[in-house]
């Protein structure tokens, strides 16, 4: 990568080795113990409740591995001096010494975490990046500008400096509670997933969210659910944790904070397992950057873009239709007019009668052409699935 970097500290060391998501059980070695009858339930499945909840019966002295795995956290910043240190400082308290259970379809084994935060600034004013270099933390200088642009800045640096076998992605203003990251990377870590996304609305805090943000995050997870065939209900949320590989799928055209619905669309065009799992929301420290109109609109756009991309005969057959249900209905008189007189006495209704007709066929060949030049380009895929993982149902 040609981005600029300032490196204070990584937490975690490149290890020669790269720990497959998919096959992490057969691959950390410094087993202690033994199963015994180590068993998982899962009392809530997706996709109807979208939260986990894991629970063991019959322990006996489970099986421990001794190598961690390695968890990248990225934060993107701007003028985040009140809530950076207490991010970081909430990471360490949850993550260091934090333990997880990974499981495949013969073992269940408890796996420590090695956490790694990258904080990507986007060319903070104040003291955020002195509070970051205090705290020794990895810190890279973003050339771009967005919100986007920062988060694939910070996934393809902590691909390239440490290998890490998940990443993280939160915001650093304090809204997201760290405790709730051991939850999200477990699926991933046991293959059962890709992209785990938080669900703010279950868990919101008093005072997190305005009625009017809420209301449009409602409507714009409908948008992307109804059109881009997204099947999640806060395609907002800023914190989710993802497979490397996963990273390679994301397009990029967008670099605001419409990126968190590209990257919903670009993971569904990749195949990607998806799922949801509840999480605290809590009020933000220090004052909001976003705007919700401008945001708002900016993301409707993105999903309007994404439609045209990714369901082009969708799209512009969409189009071409009220293009020819609005001609139908203007031109329903001239019809009835020249079958019962034998002239038309309305021209500019006429000629726009046929405009709008001529416009749907036009729209709905376009919709044709480029569903089939879509058919013929190269789609980014994930890997295979490794066999033997488990299934959560």
């Amino acid at each position: 990568m040609a981005q600029q970097r300032d490196t204070i500290d990584s937490g975690m060391s490149h290890a020669p080795n790269h720990i497959s998501t998919g096959n992490v059980l057969q691959t950390l070695p410094g087993r202690v113990g033994s199963l015994g009858t180590r068993t998982m339930t899962v009392t809530e499945s997706l996709p109807n409740q979208r939260t986990f909840k894991i629970s063991s019966t019959s322990l006996q002295e489970p099986i421990e591995l001794k190598k961690p795995v390695k968890v990248a956290i990225i934060i993107p910043t701007l003028n985040e001096e009140r809530g950076i240190g207490e991010v970081i400082d909430e990471i360490h308290g949850a993550l260091d010494d934090s333990k997880v259970p990974v499981s495949d379809m013969n073992n269940t084994v408890i796996v420590p975490i090695k956490p790694g935060i990258v904080v990507v600034d986007g060319g903070s004013t104040d003291e955020t990046i002195n509070v970051v270099k205090n705290r020794r933390e990895m810190l890279v200088r973003q050339r771009g500008r967005g919100y986007g642009h920062a988060l694939v800045t910070g996934f393809r640096y902590a691909i390239d400096a440490f290998d890490p076998d998940v990443l993280v992605m939160m915001d650093a203003d304090g809204t997201y509670d760290a405790a709730d990251i051991p939850r999200l990377v477990m699926p991933i870590l046991s293959d059962e997933l890709d992209l785990v996304l938080g669900c703010r609305f279950d868990r919101m805090q008093p005072g997190a969210m305005t009625l009017a943000n809420r209301i449009g995050n409602r409507i714009l997870s409908w948008l992307a659910k109804r059109f881009l065939g997204v099947s999640v209900c806060d395609t907002q949320c800023g914190l989710r944790a993802l497979t490397p590989d996963l990273v390679e799928a994301f397009n990029g055209h967008a670099n605001g904070m419409s990126f968190a619905t590209e990257m919903l669309a670009d993971a569904e065009e990749a195949s990607a397992r998806i799922a949801e799992i509840s999480i605290i929301y809590r009020p933000r420290i220090g004052r909001t950057k976003l705007s919700p109109l401008r945001d708002g609109a900016r993301i409707a756009c993105i999903i309007l873009r994404l439609l045209r991309d990714y369901k082009p005969l969708l799209f512009f057959g969409s189009l071409g239709l009220v293009c020819t249900l609005a001609g139908l209905a203007l031109g329903l008189n001239v019809i009835l007019e020249w079958v019962s007189t034998g002239t038309v006495t309305s021209i500019p209704t006429a000629i726009l009668t046929g405009l709008l007709f001529g416009a749907g066929v036009q729209l709905a060949s376009l919709g044709l052409l480029a569903d089939m030049i879509k058919g013929q380009r190269p789609q980014k895929r994930l890997p295979p699935i490794s066999p033997g993982s488990m299934s959560l149902k």
